[in-house]
């Protein structure tokens, strides 16, 4: 008799436990549901995933929450609260062009978020070297560019620059050992063997405005 008491104590005692430690969970853990990625495309001086980075469905490799695209002279943004439709400054269109054609190609968003009224957003856009001819030079090459952009709160781009990191056409080839996409800061190593120069590419999550800051250095692998 005494010993079923106690077992049932137990029992009693266990599931009391595992319901205040479920409910501690819960108060800790990040809402997926009514505006989680607002708080985190509005956060002041984190990237954007800071306060999300257990959640998966938040992680800028995902791309479920960022949806992005290129016409003939504008950028479209969409996220799950706001689309915005960018017109492009004509210098930014004919450079990055050189290489890429912004309506074919992939277009990545690595960073969005908002800073005094300012909206600053990071993308990657790659495209085939030579999609007119894959048998041919470059067929099975890639263009690789970031791209930054400064919008206002009229959504307008009133500032960006923009890199192109690896390159089968220009011969640049990007160290994947030293180069670094994580963490508060984004740094690029690569090595432009037509210039026979180095490169390096710098984004700091907590200087957006900054931009990209990129550097010409020596070749990086010695030669």
């Amino acid at each position: 008799m005494k010993v079923g008491i106690i077992i049932s104590a137990i029992l009693i005692l266990v599931l009391v436990l595992a319901v205040a430690y479920l409910s501690y969970v819960a108060k800790r853990s990040p809402s997926i549901i009514g505006g989680g990625y607002d708080k985190a495309l509005e956060s002041e001086g984190k990237p954007v995933t800071s306060e999300l980075s257990n959640n998966t469905a938040f992680l800028p490799e995902s791309k479920e929450n960022y949806k992005a695209s290129f016409n003939e002279s504008s950028f479209l943004l969409q996220s799950p609260s706001k689309t915005i439709l960018l017109a492009l400054p004509q210098t930014l269109k004919e450079g990055v062009e050189k290489y890429v054609k912004l309506k074919n190609a992939l277009v990545s968003v690595l960073d969005a978020a908002t800073k005094d009224k300012n909206m600053y957003i990071l993308i990657k856009v790659s495209m085939v070297s030579n999609p007119a001819n894959p048998n041919g030079m470059c067929g099975a090459g890639e263009e690789n560019y970031l791209i930054w952009l400064k919008v206002n709160d009229a959504d307008r781009i009133v500032e960006s620059n923009y890199s192109l990191y690896d390159s089968c056409i220009e011969s640049i080839v990007m160290d994947t050992n030293k180069s670094i996409w994580s963490g508060e800061k984004i740094t690029i190593v690569s090595d432009n063997y037509t210039t026979t120069k180095g490169l390096r590419i710098y984004y700091d999550y907590n200087h957006r405005e900054q931009g990209l800051k990129i550097e010409e250095t020596r070749l990086n692998n010695g030669i």
